[in-house]
């Protein structure tokens, strides 16, 4: 835990600087590709790096014991969390891409175009990049907790937390919810009432499954540098 303190600040350091990166290497993209699922790529990141930002202040809370309010910061990053995760369904927005032609000679043949390839690395790192800021947060909020709470009842939250978080992926993706919407709880759970069927479940469950394997790959990751 001693390294991790030592080196969170770089890190943390880091991504900020990656996504500054990834915001110059937008530009030309966009212009190239003319593709709004680019733009929609930057948003989506910076979505997915406020988590850590609230980690962060959650992190703070539960190691001052005079600290106040510190729930309501865990809430926060709760609420904005399923934004990283969010990120592996942007995927989807290259269906509209074409990456095969056929011609007389063979059936299938990938497409010499450059601009579908320029999008779909560009899409890939946005991918990346949400997800490693979401879960670096997920990491933080997990040993403020271990230390707070004990290792079992941590790693019990982090089985609910995925659940919460597969539900909200799929609420954001299908029911095209934003984590700001909750301020209109009415017409919110209203939606969520009647949306409640298998497909919504197991879609939920697989992407609680998705957050599972990747955030105990990332504790794997910390926890081997110890």
């Amino acid at each position: 835990m001693l390294r991790l303190k030592n080196h969170s600040g770089s890190l943390e350091q880091s991504l900020v600087l990656f996504f500054a990166l990834y915001i110059l290497i937008s530009i030309p993209v966009i212009i190239i590709t003319r593709r709004l699922i680019h733009i929609m790529m930057v948003w989506n990141v910076f979505l997915a790096l406020l988590p850590l930002l609230f980690s962060l202040q959650f992190r703070s809370g539960m190691m001052n014991p005079d600290g106040k309010h510190v729930w309501w910061r865990g809430l926060l990053w709760l609420l904005f969390f399923p934004n990283a995760p969010y990120m592996i369904t942007d995927f989807i927005h290259i269906q509209g891409i074409t990456f095969y032609a056929s011609n007389a000679h063979s059936p299938t043949v990938y497409s010499t175009d450059i601009t579908v390839w320029i999008s779909l690395v560009h899409i890939g790192i946005g991918v990346f990049l949400g997800t490693c800021a979401g879960m670096l947060s997920f990491y933080f909020v997990y040993q403020a907790m271990v230390q707070s709470m004990g290792k079992e009842t941590a790693n019990i939250a982090v089985i609910l937390i995925s659940l919460i978080s597969g539900y909200a992926i799929y609420v954001g993706r299908f029911l095209r919810f934003n984590s700001w919407d909750i301020i209109r709880p009415a017409a919110f759970f209203s939606q969520l009432f009647s949306h409640v069927n298998l497909f919504s479940v197991s879609v939920s469950l697989l992407f609680s499954l998705y957050i599972l394997l990747i955030f105990w790959l990332f504790e794997i990751f910390f926890t081997s540098r110890r």
